[in-house]
């Protein structure tokens, strides 16, 4: 999968036992492969997906109307609402100037507020409890040396990601900017909470939030965005770029059976679901866009294969 990727990924969530074997065998059939450098992404928890490569926990979306993500210079850099999948590209971006992934890793930063209000919904722990990948500062300047301390025991397996001098400043200039497009509801950067989608249901950072805490949740413009504390404590967790699944492997036609390099059917060799190459390329559709295109193509691919011609054993 590494090989194949736009830039620097951390595992996934599917099952640990899931190494693209189709792809090793239809690729020795001679196989065409189809959106090799694709995959359904979501943001992962860099420390918990550097203890295994696989089946660990997605962030669907950051929990809390007061969460930003921002990069090693501190600054934001997409928009935290947005699907996963659409969201996780973000870290791909390469800057030719630094000749860098700026944002090779991103920084999940909240406030106790948030941590209070929306303790509980992954990554953030429930109110009352810790986790060792939560890193705390009283200001920006403390929080960034936390950060550093933890990516230099980390550097050996990210390359040397570190935060970028004057990331401290950056972070605070980059909460003033958010807390004003909270008060006044409009995200001008990344637009936050402008669809519907985004604003109403479990899918909006603000959905769920806890009770009993002296925290009220208040009412703003936006809904999915709250003026973070300024005057700190403040929080963060370092995530990465992970997979839900992939989206690429042997080319198939619609009846199922895969193609060879030349673009013929392989005779008796059939694929359907996350095995081949996906119809919606690095589109997901939603819960539910792996399973359904695997059964789906799957009862086609089995139907095509039953009226197949027989083939007699030498």
């Amino acid at each position: 999968l590494l090989q194949f990727q736009p830039g620097p990924s951390y595992g996934g969530c599917c099952a640990p036992t899931n190494e693209g074997d189709f792809v090793s065998m239809a690729t020795a059939a001679g196989a065409r492969l189809g959106h090799m450098g694709c995959a359904w992404r979501t943001q992962v928890v860099l420390e918990q997906a550097l203890q295994s490569s696989g089946a660990t926990t997605a962030i669907a979306v950051p929990p809390g109307d007061s969460t930003i993500l921002v990069n090693r210079h501190g600054v934001r850099v997409v928009n935290e609402a947005a699907d996963a999948n659409e969201r996780t590209r973000a870290h791909f971006a390469w800057d030719p100037s630094r000749h860098e992934w700026s944002n090779h890793l991103l920084f999940l930063i909240y406030d106790t507020r948030g941590a209070e209000l929306f303790g509980g919904r992954f990554p953030l722990p429930a109110p009352g409890a810790s986790a060792p990948f939560v890193l705390g500062g009283r200001t920006p300047a403390d929080l960034a040396a936390a950060i550093d301390a933890r990516l230099a025991e980390l550097a050996s397996r990210t390359g040397g990601v570190a935060l970028a001098p004057g990331f401290a400043r950056q972070l605070a200039l980059t909460i003033d900017r958010y807390n004003g497009f909270a008060t006044s509801g409009n995200d001008a950067d990344f637009l936050r909470g402008a669809s519907e989608r985004e604003r109403q249901g479990d899918c909006s950072p603000a959905a769920r939030p806890s009770t009993g805490t002296r925290h009220p949740l208040g009412k703003t413009p936006n809904p999915t965005m709250h003026p973070i504390d300024a005057g700190g404590p403040f929080h963060a967790i370092i995530v990465a770029a992970g997979a839900l699944d992939t989206c690429g492997g042997p080319v198939t036609d619609a009846s199922g059976q895969v193609l060879s390099a030349g673009g013929r059917p392989i005779p008796g060799l059939y694929g359907a679901g996350t095995c081949v190459a996906s119809p919606t390329g690095p589109s997901d559709y939603g819960s539910g866009t792996a399973l359904g295109q695997a059964i789906t193509f799957a009862a086609i691919a089995g139907k095509s294969a039953a009226r197949a011609r027989r083939k007699e054993l030498a």
